[in-house]
């Protein structure tokens, strides 16, 4: 549908939720007698607060939508506006407010423009600025100079803002685009995009297919190697396998998929690609070739980089291990980690792997003090458990998440995140001690490391069997079998039951078998619920769900956690099983007009992001100077409220009440318009360094689920109860989980660099 134009004065805010305002605006109209008249409009828009100034006139570009309030029951005509741009007015005021814009220019000499050349003051000043100087008292020709330059840019703005309106409108950019564009390149902003739409990959919202899909329709050569070296990049970059590197009949394939026919020139496209650093490449042992986009092949090579560097200095200061209040065994497996500046310590549940660890951290802060002592963990349900697990033992220091404890920063063009502690800023700890180390991807390790100064400790606490990091890579893996100082609790010191048993013997691949039936108090607390097919599965897990609430204390949503193995289509997957268990568990939240969630729902973040903060939270919460914290993906959340296009929902480990704004496109799996989706069931990686009491598996048998589900998915699954763990389906679907191993597939060169 095409923009229509709407001409307006802007006179206040009526509402604001974030940067979504309801604004009271006049449409001038020009009577028979000559007089102007005013006609009130609303207008609904995308406003930064502070943007739009009272009584300056503004041209709107968007459409006439029926609103209907849903409190009132009555309906308005409202404009929805996808952008706007400011209009030079013609009244004496607008002209007034108008000229003040400008550099030099007070309400003085605004009002003495006006009165020297009416309506045509914004012109003389903008293309005689000499004429308007000599009109002026006391307004000097250079400062007028100044103002004209000013007014200038304005103009070119205000038309290329049009014209990228045009260019980009209807081909799912985000809202703000055409405002970034313009913030970076001016009023050239619609002429370089049209010649090179690539220039837009890379910004948020702005991926390759979107910018690919322009760069064909505005009549781009399919086949010119430029693009062919960035389809050779996208190929790489878009797989969710978890590899680092790629062999070259992979990047083929990729380029043949977006390119076809003869036209491919692999040669050329991926030599470009290495030339303008898309990508990396490496021969192996064997001479074959391989490639990693740039930024994790770099990220790989800062992880080698520093880990090298530690191993060789010696004069490292650990606690020694023996006195402390451990067994033999653990003792023994600490001493095989200390051995370094960076140590490995790892352990299946029930060896007391965590006990251990708090062990090492007493010592710390009884020798060095808690201000030398940083604990810290993937994610912030991660970072809650180890905190709860210190303070069992008498530790009083608290946990905090990696991204929190590096500082994490908006980039300076607001697009984008980074750390503040690098190389240039390194923590200011002398230990620093991280748990759930196995969930740490190539990616966050490499900066972790950068943090790391000369004489900083790091001991990484993690359990080698469970899923391997939804990012790219393995370096624990990796820097193990590098020879990194490692040691590994195999002994089961602690009565947690089948649970414990079950991962043990799926660590080690022998047989195991669940409860006939359940008594958690007894130990038997992995059960089976058995089910024929995933539809059967779906059924019994609600019912099971609401049996939980109707006959125990336990709260079936925020007690219990359903684990499944893929986002859509199979009837045990995430998207399906959650709109059954919103329904069942949460029928009666609050519900907004064309939003998916409810008041009271429990939802999951799909990607790591800054979100505005809600005024009211409790101060522990570091939050931007723009007002915003960060919101790890993983997180689950509780929604406080919900709006047609706004929802406020409750993080924890900090504290943090957040806007969520949606727009008309997902991110990651999701449908909802936003990079939130409902969480009563998850996947098994997004449960990852998180424990609940009950844990229902889903075992499905839909051919989607047998790709992801192997040995570390089902280990990773059971092991997040805390009290009981109910698998829904076939054990004999569990049991073929066992035989398939997914870690050692990731195709990294991490430990090849480590030995070099």
């Amino acid at each position: 549908m095409p923009l229509i134009e709407l001409t307006a004065v802007f006179r206040r805010e009526r509402h604001r939720w974030d940067q979504t305002v309801i604004l009271d605006c006049d449409v001038p109209k020009q009577n028979g007698d000559g007089q102007v008249s005013y006609e009130p409009v609303t207008v609904k828009a995308t406003v930064a607060d502070g943007e739009l100034v009272n009584a300056l006139s503004y041209r709107f570009y968007g459409q006439w939508k029926p609103y209907t309030n849903q409190r009132t029951k009555q309906t308005e005509q409202q404009f929805h506006a996808q952008t706007f741009v400011r209009s030079q007015p013609h009244g004496q005021a607008g002209v007034i407010r108008y000229l003040m814009q400008a550099p030099g220019v007070g309400h003085a000499t605004a009002n003495t423009l006006w009165k020297k050349f009416a309506g045509d003051a914004v012109r003389i000043l903008r293309e005689q600025p000499e004429v308007a100087a000599a009109a002026v008292p006391r307004f000097s020709e250079s400062t007028a100079a100044e103002a004209a330059e000013y007014l200038k840019r304005e103009a070119g703005l205000e038309a290329c803002t049009i014209d990228l309106i045009d260019l980009l409108g209807g081909r799912h950019f985000p809202r703000d685009t055409h405002k970034w564009a313009t913030a970076k390149w001016g009023n050239r902003a619609a002429e370089l995009i049209r010649r090179n739409p690539f220039l837009l990959r890379g910004r948020r919202g702005c991926g390759f297919l979107i910018v690919d899909r322009m760069y064909l329709e505005l009549g781009g050569d399919p086949a010119r190697i430029k693009r062919q070296a960035l389809c050779a990049w996208y190929a790489v970059n878009r797989d969710t396998n978890g590899h680092t590197w790629y062999d070259r009949q992979f990047v083929e394939e990729g380029l043949r998929e977006k390119i076809g026919g003869a036209a491919v020139n692999v040669a050329k496209s991926v030599r470009l690609a290495l030339r303008s650093r898309l990508l990396a490449g490496r021969r192996d042992a064997d001479g074959h070739y391989w490639f990693a986009e740039r930024g994790k092949a770099d990220s790989e090579r800062i992880v080698a980089e520093h880990v090298k560097a530690m191993l060789a200095d010696d004069s490292f200061q650990w606690p020694s291990p023996n006195g402390l209040d451990i067994s033999e065994h653990q003792c023994q497996q600490l001493r095989k980690a200390l051995r370094g500046y960076i140590a490995i310590f790892g352990g299946s549940p029930g060896t007391g792997k965590t006990y251990s660890a708090a062990r090492v951290i007493a010592s710390l802060i009884g020798q060095f003090g808690a201000g030398d002592v940083a604990v810290a963990a993937p994610t912030g349900k991660a970072a809650v458990r180890i905190t709860e697990a210190m303070l069992e033992y008498g530790i009083g220091i608290r946990a905090t998440t990696i991204h929190r404890l590096l500082g994490v920063t908006s980039a300076d063009d607001g697009d984008g995140w980074g750390f503040e502690h690098d190389e240039g800023n390194p923590l200011p700890c002398r230990y620093v001690v991280i748990d759930e180390g196995s969930m740490i991807d190539a990616g966050l390790m490499a900066s972790l490391l950068r943090a790391c100064g000369r004489g900083t400790h790091l001991l990484i606490v993690a359990d080698t069997n469970q899923l391997p990091p939804v990012g790219h890579g393995a370096p624990v893996r990796d820097m193990i079998a590098a020879g990194v100082p490692y040691g590994e609790l195999r002994e089961i010191f602690r009565n947690s039951g089948a649970i414990v048993r079950a991962c043990a013997a799926i660590r080690d691949g022998q047989p195991w078998e669940p409860d006939a039936t359940l008594d958690p108090a007894g130990g038997k607390n992995l059960g089976l619920i058995p089910a024929p097919n995933g539809e059967v599965a779906a059924d019994r897990i609600v019912s099971a769900l609401k049996g939980i609430g109707r006959d125990t204390t336990l709260d079936p949503v925020w007690d219990c956690q359903v684990i499944v193995a893929v986002n859509k289509k199979s009837p045990l997957s995430r998207v399906i099983l959650n709109q059954r268990l919103q329904a069942e568990l949460n029928p009666h939240g609050k519900q907004a007009r064309g939003s998916p969630f409810r008041a009271g729902d429990k939802i999951v973040c799909l990607k790591n992001g800054f979100l505005p903060l809600v005024d009211g939270n409790d101060g522990t919460a570091e939050a931007t100077e723009d007002g915003k914290v960060f919101v790890a993906n993983g997180e689950l959340g509780r929604v406080q409220d919900v709006f047609e296009k706004l929802t406020v929902a409750e993080f924890s480990g900090p504290k943090r009440v957040v806007k969520i704004p949606r727009g008309t496109d997902g991110d990651g799996d999701s449908d909802t318009g936003c990079q939130f989706d409902l969480g009563y069931a998850v996947t098994c990686h997004k449960m990852q360094g998180s424990e609940c009491p009950v844990v229902l598996v889903a075992l499905d048998e839909y051919p989607g689920a047998r790709m992801v589900c192997g040995r570390e998915w089902l280990y990773t699954a059971i092991s997040r109860a805390k009290k009981a763990c109910l698998l829904v389906g076939k054990v004999s679907t569990a049991k073929s989980m066992c035989l398939r191993v997914a870690l050692e597939k990731r195709k990294t060169f991490l430990t090849e660099l480590l030995s070099q």
